[in-house]
């Protein structure tokens, strides 16, 4: 599967979701994942089993962690997520505020 490109992330987005990669353990299970969501805007993931939801969620949630790429909810990275300088956040188990 080939990567998506960048995603730019202009202020009216409240979810954006850049080059994602995440799984578990030795298995990669979303190689490179990118979509954007604005405000009032609705976004439908879908796929048959297997295919990765879950794992993309639990991702967004910051309950696995993401490999590569970033994920930014209303201008924050969530709990658990390294930040651009590689500075790891330690409030995993806190929501976004």
């Amino acid at each position: 599967m080939e990567a998506a490109a960048a995603v730019e992330v202009p202020a009216s987005q409240v979810l954006a979701v850049n080059q994602n990669a995440v799984g578990y353990g030795q298995s990669q299970v979303i190689p490179g994942l990118s979509f954007a969501a604005g405000e009032n805007e609705i976004v439908a993931i879908m796929g048959r089993n297997g295919m990765g939801k879950t794992t993309l969620f639990k991702a967004l949630m910051g309950i696995l962690p993401v490999r590569a790429g970033s994920v930014v909810l209303a201008g924050q990275l969530p709990p658990g997520q390294d930040d651009a300088s590689g500075a790891h956040r330690q409030d995993a188990h806190q929501g976004f505020e």
